[in-house]
């Protein structure tokens, strides 16, 4: 019985173990709130579409969204009011991007978006 309880114990480790590196190599590519690429999966994502779009003689567009005085709307209507913006913006650019890959969180308060044109 005991070396079952000693064998339980260990998978429960292993099985945690893991989840966390999932999550961290989640954490490495994605930004937590909004679940959009971050920064380091955007610049390695624009590198591959500036390099087709070279290869078939496309044009691509790349926008960068600010949004103004979010500082403020945080500080006026806390943080979750913040967060609840942030999610906002992103399900948005999602829509009209048509491809979640193409849009990012670079920044507290900034997104990007590839348009192939």
């Amino acid at each position: 019985m005991k070396l079952l309880v000693d064998l339980a114990g260990n998978i429960s480790f292993a099985l945690e173990h893991i989840e966390s590196q999932e999550k961290v190599r989640y954490l490495a590519f994605y930004d937590s709130l909004t679940g959009l690429a971050n920064r380091t999966l955007f610049l390695e994502r624009l590198a591959q579409y500036l390099s087709a779009a070279g290869r078939e003689q496309q044009q691509l567009a790349l926008v960068v969204v600010n949004i103004e005085r979010f500082k403020t709307i945080n500080d006026t209507f806390g943080r979750q009011a913040g967060d609840a913006l942030l999610k906002q913006v992103a399900d948005r650019l999602q829509e009209l991007a048509r491809d979640p890959g193409r849009v990012a969180r670079v920044g507290p308060d900034h997104f990007a978006v590839v348009i192939l044109i």
